[in-house]
């Protein structure tokens, strides 16, 4: 395991959160959206009470409101997300030269050669989420593996605040049964297309022919199927 994936969880709630002096926690039904006065516009950002109920960012606010009417609704503010931003990327920073920001929220970090300064990539993983808590009152989800493809489908696989290594020797057995819509690049068209090639799973489309998913999805065909494989270069 040489590379993680530090993703910052519910970003922009989690911000708010943070500003709030105490009026809310992480367990405040939060929904970060545009003009909450006027109950329109979309959802940017969700604590995870609301998570749990269906919302999710790009839905609309009547929408989430349906979902869970009590919701706080907040307004967005930019200018402290990119203060939050670069403070996260000091802390990444301080523990490899190399490292990869991933949009505001999250970044790829090379591990290699670093083993000797912090520990174990796994034991840095934990000192990263420590730091990022203790200094910022933001939690994230670390992921770690052999390739970025490993590492960003490990942040994913357990939130909030989580440390998740993903091996070569565990890939199968923890990712195969999930939903192919667990996959990197795997929206709902490409979920559709799958579909009409009975595939559902990431085990299965691991297992499908390359060829005929490429005939199905062009190039972006084979590109899945190595993820789907735990290939990454």
């Amino acid at each position: 395991m040489s590379i993680l994936h530090v993703d910052l969880n519910s970003f922009y709630a989690s911000c708010a959160v943070a500003d709030s002096g105490g009026k809310y926690t992480a367990e405040t039904p939060l929904i970060v959206c545009g003009d909450p006065k006027k109950r329109h516009g979309i959802v940017l950002a969700a604590t995870y009470p609301v998570k749990h109920r269906g919302v999710r960012a790009g839905m609309p606010v009547w929408q989430a409101l349906s979902l869970y009417p009590n919701a706080v609704l907040v307004p967005p503010e930019y200018a402290r997300y990119t203060e939050y931003s670069e403070a996260f990327m000091q802390i990444i920073r301080s523990y490899s030269p190399v490292t990869m920001r991933y949009g505001i929220d999250e970044s790829y970090v090379d591990y290699n050669g670093c083993e000797h300064l912090f520990g174990a990539p796994e034991t840095a993983a934990h000192a990263i989420r420590e730091r990022v808590k203790q200094e910022l009152s933001l939690t994230v989800s670390v992921g770690g593996g052999d390739n970025m493809i490993m590492a960003k489908m490990g942040s994913d696989y357990k939130k909030p605040d989580a440390t998740t290594v993903i091996s070569r020797e565990n890939w199968r057995d923890m990712l195969f049964p999930l939903p192919v819509t667990a996959m990197l690049y795997v929206g709902e068209a490409v979920r559709r297309e799958l579909s009409g090639l009975y595939i559902s799973t990431i085990g299965q489309l691991a297992a499908a022919d390359p060829a005929q998913l490429s005939a199905r999805l062009g190039k972006h065909g084979r590109q899945l199927h190595d993820y789907a494989n735990g290939l990454d270069d």
